[in-house]
C-alpha cells in the first residue's frame, strides 16, 4: 500500500539559513583563536630565545671556573710534589751513604718548586687576561646562540648578554713562601743529617762487632772459651754454664751470671791454708784461694744498665792481671796473714800452720804491702809475698787456657760496646732532632698550603643577564581575520647563575691533567717516569685531601732509587705523621653549571652602573612595554671595548697557562690550558653589537 509523504510543521525544527549564519560564526571563533594562539606563540617563543642566550652567556663563565679549579689543582699539586720530594730527600740523608741521593733528589724538589712558580706567574697573566676579555665572550655566545635560533625559526631576533657584575676580582693565587722556607731548611740540615747518620753506622758496627768478640770469647769459639774453661775447671751446674750458639740470643749478662757462678765455684773448691803439700805449695793454694775471692767480689760488682732506648750497657770490673796490678788492690793490703817472731826477725806466712809460723811466736797479723815496705820479711820457707798472689792471674790471664783470658776479651769488649752504644744513641739524639724538627716543619707548611686556595671570582660570577629584541612581523593571512594583523615587536630579558652540580667524576678529571699533557713516550724512566707518578697523586690529593697525599708520599719513596740501603722506617713514619696532621682537606670540586633565575637575583647582588641601567630598563619594560634605546646603547658600550688579549690567542682558544714540563724532564715541550674563545674576538664581538643595535635602532 502506498502511502504518501506530506510536510508537516515542527516546533523544534530549523531552516536552511540559520545553520549557515551558526557555522559561519563558529568557523570565525575558531580562526580568531587560532590567530590569538599564532600570536601569543610567536611572542612567548621570544623569552626560551632569551633563556638560551643567557644560559650560553653563563656557561662562559662555568668554563672559567672550571679553568681556575685547574689552575688552583696544577699549583697546588707542584707545591705538595715538590715539598714530598724534599721529604724524601730529608729521608735519604738519614741513610748512610746516600747523601749523593738526597742531594739529586733534592734537586729534583727545587725544579718542581721552579716550576710552579714559572706556572703561577703564567697563570696570572693568562687568567686577568681571560677575565678582561670574558665580558665579551659572554656577549658573543649569546648573541650566536640567538642567532641560532633567529635562523631556524626565520624571526630575524637580536640579543645580546651582560655579565654581571662586568669586572672581576683580581687575580690572586697563594705564594708559596712557606714551603720554600721549610725546603731551604731541609735542604741545609741534609749534611748534618747525613754525618749523624754515618756516626750512628759506625757505632752501629763497632757495637755489633764489640758483641760478637764478647760472645765468641765467653762461649762462640769452638776451642777454649769460658763456657768450655768453666765447664774444664770447676764444678758449676750446666744451668750456671749455659751455652749460645750465635751472637744474636747472647747477652754480656749470660758472660756476667758465668764469671759469677764460676769464682764462687772456684773459691769454695779451692783448699787454701788446707792443703796438702810442701809449704810453698800450701802457699800457692792460699794465693789462688784469696785470688778467687777476690775475684768473687769484684765479679759481683759488675752489672747490667737498660738505658731509655732498651740497650744493653755492660759495667764489668777487670781483675788484675799480674803483679803489679795486684798491689793495687786488696790483696795487697788487706792484713790477714800470720805474722811470727823468730828472735829478732819478723816473718808474714802465708798460713798458720808454715813451719816457719810455728817455730816462732806469734806476732799478729799483717799485709803482703808490708813486707815491699821493709816492716816484715817474706817466710823463706813458704816464701809467700806478692809475686805468689801475682802469678795465680798472671799465667791463666796471659794464654788461653786460663778463665781469666776469655774474661779480660769479655771485659775489653763490653767496654767497647758501651762506648759504642753511647756514640750511636748520641747520634740518634741528633737524629731524631733533626727528625721531629723536620716533620714539624713539613705540617706548617703543609698547613700554610691547606688554609688558602685560589678561588675564581671572575665576571659574571652573579650570573649573565640577556636581552633579546625581536621586529615586529606581519601576522600572515587567516580565513575569517583582518589580513592587517600583525605581531609587534618584543623584548626580552632573562637571567642565568653558576650552581654547583655534584660530579663524582671531577676528581678523576683534575687528576687527569697530568695524563693529558704530559706525552707517555717520554716516561720511559728515571726521574721523569717518578715525578710524573708522583705528580698524579698529588692532583688526586686535590680531591681526596690528606689520603691523596700520603698516597703520594709512598710513591715517592718507592720509585726514588736509593743506593745500597733500606729506608729509614723512622723518618718515613714520621713525615708520614707529619703529612697526615695538616689538615689538608679535600677541594670544592663540584662542578658549575648554568641555571635559570629570575634577573631580580641577579641585580640585587651587583651594584655596578650596568646592574643598575639593567634595572631601570627592566622596570620601564614592564611599566610601558617599551624600553630606552638610550639605556640599551650605554649598555652595550660598557662592552665594546676588547682588551688586548691578542698575544695570549691562538687556534686552541686562550691561553690561561703554560706549565713548564720541559723544566722537570716530563717531556720536550711545555704543557699548556686554554679556555674556549674565538680567535677573532674582535671581529665577532663588532658583528654582535651591530647586529643588536641594529636591531634596536629599528
Amino acid at each position: 500500500m502506498n502511502e504518501s509523504l506530506t510536510f508537516t510543521r515542527s516546533e523544534g525544527g530549523f531552516t536552511t539559513p540559520a545553520a549557515a549564519v551558526a557555522l559561519l560564526v563558529v568557523c570565525a571563533l575558531v580562526f580568531v583563536c587560532t590567530r590569538g594562539v599564532s600570536v601569543g606563540s610567536h611572542s612567548g617563543q621570544i623569552q626560551y630565545v632569551a633563556d638560551a642566550g643567557a644560559l650560553a652567556a653563563e656557561n662562559v663563565v662555568a668554563e672559567f671556573v672550571t679553568a681556575g679549579q685547574a689552575v688552583d689543582a696544577t699549583a697546588l699539586s707542584f707545591s705538595l710534589l715538590g715539598l714530598t720530594i724534599y721529604a724524601v730527600s730529608a729521608v735519604a740523608a738519614f741513610i748512610p751513604g746516600a747523601q749523593g741521593a738526597a742531594t739529586e733528589i733534592a734537586a729534583l724538589g727545587s725544579k718542581v718548586l721552579q716550576a710552579r712558580d714559572t706556572f703561577v706567574d703564567s697563570a696570572i697573566r693568562g687568567l686577568q687576561a681571560a677575565q678582561k676579555a670574558l665580558p665579551a665572550v659572554c656577549a658573543i655566545r649569546a648573541a650566536q646562540v640567538v642567532g641560532a635560533n633567529a635562523d631556524a625559526s626565520g624571526i630575524p631576533y637580536a640579543g645580546i648578554a651582560i655579565a654581571s657584575p662586568l669586572q672581576g676580582v683580581e687575580i690572586s693565587i697563594p705564594d708559596n713562601t712557606k714551603v720554600e722556607e721549610t725546603t731551604r731548611e731541609i735542604e741545609a740540615r741534609e749534611p748534618q743529617i747525613q754525618e749523624a747518620s754515618m756516626r750512628q753506622k759506625e757505632a752501629q758496627e763497632r757495637e755489633d762487632a764489640a758483641k760478637e768478640r764478647a760472645w765468641l770469647a765467653d762461649c762462640g769459639n769452638e776451642g777454649m772459651s769460658m763456657f768450655e774453661r768453666a765447664g774444664k775447671l770447676s764444678t758449676i751446674s750446666e744451668a750456671r754454664n749455659p751455652y749460645f750458639s750465635s751472637s744474636d740470643r747472647w747477652s754480656f749478662s749470660v758472660a756476667l751470671s758465668r764469671a759469677q757462678a764460676y769464682y764462687e765455684a772456684r773459691y769454695r773448691a779451692e783448699p787454701g791454708a788446707f792443703a796438702s803439700g810442701s809449704p810453698e805449695r800450701i802457699a800457692e793454694s792460699v794465693a789462688r784461694k784469696q785470688f778467687y775471692a777476690y775475684a768473687r767480689s769484684e765479679v759481683s760488682r759488675g752489672y747490667i744498665e737498660t738505658n731509655a732506648s732498651g740497650a744493653e750497657i755492660p759495667h764489668l770490673v777487670q781483675l788484675a792481671r799480674n803483679t803489679e796490678q795486684i798491689k793495687g788492690t786488696s790483696l795487697y793490703t788487706s792484713a790477714i796473714y800470720p805474722v811470727s817472731d823468730n828472735g829478732d826477725v819478723r816473718y808474714l806466712h802465708a798460713y798458720g800452720g808454715c813451719p816457719q809460723c810455728v817455730a816462732g811466736s806469734a806476732a799478729g797479723s799483717a799485709a803482703v804491702c808490708d813486707i815491699d815496705s821493709g816492716g816484715i820479711q817474706r817466710c823463706p820457707v813458704c816464701k809467700f809475698n806478692a809475686t805468689t798472689l801475682g802469678r795465680v792471674p798472671s799465667a791463666s790471664t796471659s794464654i788461653d787456657n786460663g778463665f781469666e783470658y776469655h774474661y779480660l776479651a769479655v771485659v775489653e769488649a763490653s767496654r767497647d760496646y758501651a762506648q759504642a752504644v753511647n756514640d750511636g744513641e748520641q747520634a740518634k739524639q741528633a737524629l731524631d732532632e733533626a727528625r721531629e724538627s723536620i716533620g714539624g716543619m713539613l705540617s706548617e707548611a703543609l698547613e700554610s698550603l691547606a688554609g688558602s686556595r685560589y678561588d675564581p671570582q671572575p665576571p659574571g660570577r652573579y650570573g649573565c643577564i640577556c636581552v633579546v629584541i625581536a621586529p615586529g612581523t606581519e601576522a600572515g593571512s587567516i580565513p575569517f581575520v583582518d589580513d592587517d594583523a600583525q605581531v609587534p615587536a618584543r623584548i626580552a630579558i632573562s637571567g642565568a647563575t653558576l650552581a654547583p652540580d655534584e660530579a663524582s667524576d671531577q676528581g678523576n678529571v683534575i687528576s687527569g691533567i697530568a695524563e693529558g699533557l704530559v706525552p707517555q713516550e717520554s716516561l720511559a724512566s728515571g726521574p721523569a717516569k717518578t715525578a710524573f707518578g708522583a705528580w698524579g697523586s698529588m692532583l688526586a690529593a686535590y680531591s681526596n685531601g690528606t689520603e691523596g697525599l700520603k698516597a703520594g708520599f709512598r710513591k715517592v719513596l718507592g720509585t726514588i732509587p736509593v743506593i745500597g740501603t733500606t729506608l729509614s722506617d723512622g723518618a718515613v713514619s714520621t713525615f708520614e705523621n707529619a703529612l697526615g696532621a695538616a689538615g689538608l682537606e679535600p677541594a670544592d670540586l663540584d662542578t658549575y653549571k648554568p641555571v635559570l633565575v629570575n634577573t631580580a637575583y641577579i641585580l640585587d647582588r651587583d651594584s655596578g652602573g650596568a646592574a643598575r641601567a639593567l634595572s631601570s630598563m627592566k622596570q620601564a619594560a614592564h611599566m610601558y612595554g617599551s624600553i630606552s634605546t638610550g639605556d640599551m646603547e650605554g649598555l652595550v658600550n660598557s662592552i665594546k671595548a676588547v682588551p688586548e688579549i691578542a698575544g695570549f690567542l691562538d687556534e686552541h682558544g686562550l691561553e690561561i697557562a703554560e706549565i713548564p714540563l720541559a723544566d722537570i724532564g716530563l717531556g720536550t715541550g711545555n704543557g699548556k690550558l686554554y679556555l674556549p674563545m674565538p680567535k677573532d674576538l674582535d671581529a665577532r664581538l663588532e658583528e654582535a653589537l651591530d647586529g643588536f643595535l641594529g636591531s634596536l635602532g629599528g
